[in-house]
């Protein structure tokens, strides 16, 4: 079954893997002390889901056995389209995360000298946390966005 395939498969399997990680940094963002403590973004923790359901979805649907007929011509289609819909719930879980920290980061990373002196290292250390999930959703992102673009399973090669 594994050479079969395609390169969408992997990429669809790499997104879910980066998506799962996206999602437990969001986690460590929140729940660590710091700035952005308790400062939770529900639609992130939603869209995130959504994506890794589609993921999942679309792996899953490599390993039903081949179906003939309208099944097997429909199977393809709802693959990209469920790929297509997790690169949208990444990047709005991106875009999310990124509105939601930007003022936090810019009032930690810009503070004049003074304004400073209130910080503690928990939160820069938030704050650098943050960067790490934006970094780590749009690194998701980029994955499924590649994903669609390939097959998801090898095409059978005719015999001439």
């Amino acid at each position: 079954m594994l050479k079969k395939l395609g390169i969408g498969a992997y990429c669809a399997f790499a997104t879910l893997i980066l998506a799962v990680v996206s999602w437990i940094i969001y986690g460590v963002n929140v729940t660590s002390a710091g700035y952005f403590h308790n400062e939770s973004v529900p639609s992130v923790v939603l869209f995130t889901i959504f994506a890794i359901l589609c993921e999942a979805l679309v792996i899953a649907a490599l390993f039903l056995p081949k179906k003939e007929g309208i099944l097997g011509k429909i199977l393809p289609i709802v693959q990209s389209a469920l790929s297509v819909l997790a690169v949208f719930f990444l990047m709005f879980a991106a875009m999310r995360i990124i509105g939601a920290r930007a003022q936090g980061l810019g009032y930690i990373l810009g503070a004049d000298s003074n304004a400073q002196a209130e910080f503690t290292a928990a939160d820069f250390s938030s704050a650098t946390m943050a960067i790490v999930a934006f970094i780590a959703y749009l690194v998701s992102s980029i994955a499924a966005v590649v994903t669609p673009f390939f097959g998801f399973e090898k095409k059978e090669k005719v015999a001439e």
